[in-house]
This record gives C-alpha cells, structure tokens and sequence, in this order.
C-alpha cells in the first residue's frame, strides 16, 4: 500500500510540474503585440479608404453619408447590434426540451451473485444466483421539459428583445453624434480652406506694415503715441484672426478622422452656397411630442423598464413549484434481463423552499429597481423636453448673431473696397487700407463661423428631437445613394419644423 501511495504522488507530482510548465509559457512582449496592432490598424484603414474612394469634391452630405458608412464608431455599435441579435437567437433555443443522450459501460471482476431471504418465513435461499454480466453497456436517451423553465425563457427572450432595441438606439445615438460632429468639422475645414491663405497674405503685410510704422517711429517722422495706437491696432485685429485661425486648423484633422481617413488626407470641399435659414415655428406641444416619441435615450429608458418588469415576473415564476415532464428511451446489453430495452415516462413535481425564500428577496429588488427606472424615465423626460427648448433658444439667438456679423461683413467689406480705389488715403504705408483689409477678413470669417454656428444649432435642434435620417435605411447603399437619402429626410424633417 505504502509503495502505491508512493507511486501516485510521483506521478501526480511529475503531472503538476508538466501541466505548470505548460501554464507559465512567456507571454509575447507588449511593444512586439502593440507594434503588430498598429500595423494592422494602417493596413484596415487603408482598406477601408479604398472601398469608395472620395472623387471630385466632398460635399456636406456626401461627408455625412462617408462618416455614417465607415466611421468606426459606427460599425461597433452595428456590431452590438448584430451580437444582440445573436443572444437572442441563443435565448430562443432554450424553449426546446433537455434532450440528453448517455452511455455507459459497466466491468467487474467476479460475478455479482447474492442470496436472498423471504420477508414472510425469513428463510434464506441455498444457491448464490445473478441477475447481471460482468461486462455490459447501458444506453439512455432521456428528454425532458420544465415548464418554469419554459416561462423563464419567455422572459428571457423578451429581455433579450429589449436589449436589441437598446441597441439599435445606441446606434441611432451614435448616428446622430457623427452627424452634428461632421458638420462642424466640414464648416471649420471650409472655411479654413477659403480664407487661411487670404489671412496669411495679410498677416505678412501687417507684419512688413508694422516694420515700417516702428522705423517712422524711430525716425521721428509721426508722432510717437499715434504710431503706437496704429501698431495697437494692427496687433489687436491679427491677435483676434490667430484665434479664429486657431480654430479652424484643427477642423481638416477631425474631419478625416471622422471619415476614417488618414490624418494628411487632402481632398477639396465644395463650395457651399450661404441659403437662406429657416424660422422654427414656435409649437412647443408639437416639438415637445416628436422629442418625447423618438429621443434615443427615452427609447432606451423605455426598453430598461420592460427588461426590469420581466425580471420581477421572473422572480415570481422561481419562486414556484417547478413541474417537469420526461420521457426516456433504454437499452442494456446485460442479458439477464427479460427486456433489453424499454421506454419510460414520468412527471415530477419539485419545490426549493429555500429558493422561494431567496426569491422574496430577489422580487423585492427587482421590484426598486423597476421604480428606480420609472423615476429615471420621468427625469430624463423632463431633461428633454428642457434641451428642446434650449436648443430652438440657442438657435434664434445664433440666426440673430449671423444677421449681425453678416451686416458687419457687408460694411466691412465696402469699406476695405472703398480704401483700396481711394489712393489719397494711402497715407502713412497704407495703414487705413491695411486695417480695413484685415478688418474685413477677420468679419468675414466671423461671418462664416457665424453662419456654420446656425446650421450647428439648427442641427443640434435636430438631435434634441430624436431626428434619425437612419432610422428607416441601412448603410448598404453607396455613399452617393447615402447622401442623397439623408439630405431629403433632412429636408422634410426642416420643412415640418417651420409650419
């Protein structure tokens, strides 16, 4: 015995030392691994770019069509969603019945004989008999449905249906990040793509401008405290175009990032025609009912409450008697037996006293958490509604701000033409001209900033309503089928908003 002991700790010892040696194999270095996802991740966004090449000049909805196709961000949340589908799929599986198949050999190494003794005279048979081999096989085939688990399941699968739409929502979030985001990033890289050269040309004549007004001024030839005002001037106005300048830099960056382009991509935008902006129609009931029936987070919310309502019910389902109904198919080779194989059915009723205990509990969890989520929907109905009105406030305010730098853009404008054919006024190195030329750039940017901020507001109107130009498509068509199809949903969501 000692020695068999022996021989099975050696040999346990020796299967630990193996199946460790096995378990702490070196893992492969970080800066190899992060080497091999960034050259996957170049080689995945080069493919992608290829899949539709841009071709001419981007338009706005072509932009927007681009980003909702191949934005990443996008193609995660449409994974989700097919991976929920999936969950789903796996979740109706469980209503089949528990069908198991087994089977199983049996050796021993004498026979399995017995004597018996009579209950009624306590006698005890003489001869040893057996009514089994020592070597058979029995095989069983055994089905069986639980009808609580058959009611669990249903929930499950309504649960599972909630969370498809959870997801679906999330998607049409995200549809409506890309868009707002798309369109401040195109503005930006436009109106840098007209204007940064302009403002360059004039930044290096304000700079030969300012030389020559701090040579006038050394020479003595103006007087000293209006060579300043003038070099105060100048530097005020260029101080104010290097912070508009800086905020258009960045718009060609975050636009291809959005298109899942590479950052140094170049490509021209189309020329936007400035159209006249539309007028929201203040309906507040109406405005109000379109927010409250297709706000994403609201859609969300509503799913979140079912998927708590199922799990209360399904806490009361745990707590009952479970009942299932079997039915099993034998066959054992033993030859003894006056039947080899044979069928059985049954029923078996079965309570966990304990488990009913637990699901007291379970329930009144779920049941909080059901209020808690009623009292959330309630919250964040009222938040929506406040950002509805806060987003048609924001948007009067900001086609105001746009009349006015559109006005100052126009005198501006005439001002810096009117010096340009006055030469009289040249003066002091042309520093009216050049004033008015910088004036009139920087009220023209701030004209057009102005303008991109009203279709921003406009657009974020949009995302305060729950406004999808998705909802009813799929991403399978063509960028060019794409932006047609958004920009006429876009368009009769903006001709309903003005009645």
């Amino acid at each position: 015995m000692n020695a068999t002991m022996k021989r099975t700790g050696v040999t346990l010892g020796m299967a630990v030392l193996l199946l460790s040696g096995c378990g702490t194999k070196n893992p492969k270095p970080d800066l190899d691994l992060r080497q091999e996802r960034s050259a996957a991740f170049h080689e995945r966004m080069g493919a992608d770019a290829a899949m539709e090449p841009i071709h001419g000049e981007l338009t706005l909805p072509l932009a927007i069509a681009r980003a909702i196709k191949y934005n990443l961000d996008h193609r995660v949340k449409l994974m989700e969603s097919a991976v929920a589908r999936e969950q789903l799929t796996l979740a109706r599986m469980s209503y089949l019945p528990t069908v198991v198949a087994s089977a199983g050999y049996s050796s021993r190494s004498n026979e399995a004989g017995a004597v018996s003794r009579s209950l009624l005279t306590g006698d005890i048979s003489l001869e040893y008999s057996t009514s089994q081999e020592k070597d058979h096989t029995l095989s069983t085939l055994r089905a069986s449905w639980d009808m609580i688990d058959f009611g669990l399941t249903y929930f499950t699968v309504s649960q599972k249906t909630e969370e498809i739409g959870i997801a679906e929502e999330q998607r049409r979030k995200v549809v409506q990040n890309i868009i707002q985001d798309v369109q401040e990033a195109y503005w930006r890289a436009y109106i840098a793509q007209e204007l940064l050269a302009e403002v360059d040309a004039l930044a290096a004549e304000s700079e030969k401008a300012l030389v020559h007004f701090k040579g006038l001024a050394h020479k003595g030839k103006v007087d000293p405290k209006e060579g300043l005002n003038q070099q105060r001037e100048l530097l005020q106005i260029r101080y104010n175009m290097r912070g508009l300048q800086e905020q258009l830099a960045q718009g060609r960056i975050h636009l291809n990032a959005l298109l899942n382009l590479p950052p140094n991509s170049q490509y021209h935008l189309q020329a936007v025609v400035r159209e006249s902006l539309p007028v929201i129609a203040a309906n507040a009931d109406k405005l109000e009912g379109m927010a409250l029936a297709m706000r994403p987070e609201l859609r969300m919310e509503d799913s979140k409450l079912k998927i708590s309502q199922a799990e209360v019910k399904k806490s009361i389902l745990e707590m009952l008697p479970h009942a299932e109904l079997w039915g099993q198919l034998n066959n054992d080779t033993n030859r003894y037996l006056y039947n080899e194989s044979w069928g059985e059915v049954g029923a078996q009723l079965s309570w966990n006293l304990l488990g009913a205990a637990q699901g007291l509990g379970r329930h009144g969890v779920y049941k909080a958490e059901t209020e808690l989520a009623e009292a959330r929907h309630q919250a964040l109905s009222m938040a929506v509604l406040a950002q509805v009105h806060l987003a048609v406030n924001r948007y009067g305010i900001a086609l105001k701000k746009y009349e006015d730098a559109s006005e100052l853009e126009e005198v501006s404008g005439n001002l810096a033409a009117m010096l340009q054919r006055d030469k009289k006024r040249e003066g002091t190195a042309g520093y009216g001209r050049i004033r008015a030329n910088l004036q009139a750039t920087a009220t023209k940017m701030e004209s057009m900033l102005a303008y991109a901020e009203v279709q921003n507001a406009l657009m974020r109107v949009y995302n305060s309503l729950g406004v999808d130009p998705m909802e009813e498509m799929t991403d399978e068509a063509g960028v060019a089928e794409l932006a047609g199809r958004i920009e006429r949903h876009l368009q009769k969501v903006n001709e309903s908003l003005v009645q």
